[in-house]
């Protein structure tokens, strides 16, 4: 077992385990130990086994524009929560339950519709325009015609979508 000061009063350990089983084929694979703040003895935080497994998730980056995040970060801490699960949801390659298409603005055009305590906050986001998934336009929706989405927002996401658009050409 070795050891190496993170500074601080923490340590990393490390040793080597070997495995007899027929999926690791008997290859070793590195056991880490880490202790932070071991004033009193060893405090272990956590232990990781990396097993050369295969089946690591391959995630899209999600990048923001910088209106939309700011708008995202004035949203309840509930409703930023749902949406960031979701965005991790898409992000991984899957489809949340409150993810719809937007409709009118062209395909990969998406939208995350929130509820959070008798408000409703939507969340556009487009998938084709790059590798990242791009968050274009973030806001709370007060719609004076039932259900539709407000005509000024739909525009915000249409200038928006034009500029990204430019931009990553």
């Amino acid at each position: 077992m070795s050891r190496r000061s993170l500074g601080e009063g923490g340590f990393v350990f490390s040793a080597r385990k070997s495995h007899k089983d027929d999926s690791c084929l008997n290859r070793e694979a590195p056991v880490v130990l880490h202790a932070l703040n071991c004033t009193r003895g060893l405090c272990l935080t956590g232990v990781v086994i990396y097993d050369n497994v295969p089946d690591v998730r391959k995630t899209r980056p999600i990048s923001w524009i910088r209106g939309a995040l700011k708008d995202f970060e004035a949203f309840p801490s509930g409703a930023r929560d749902q949406a960031a699960d979701a965005l991790t949801v898409i992000a991984e390659g899957g489809a949340p339950d409150v993810a719809k298409p937007m409709k009118g603005l062209g395909s990969g055009v998406w939208e995350l519709a929130i509820k959070e305590r008798g408000d409703a906050y939507r969340v556009v986001y487009a998938l084709q325009l790059d590798d990242d998934i791009w968050v274009v336009h973030a806001f709370q929706k007060k719609s004076k015609s039932g259900i539709a989405t407000p005509k000024a927002e739909i525009d915000v996401v249409r200038e928006r979508l034009k500029r990204l658009k430019e931009a990553l050409k």
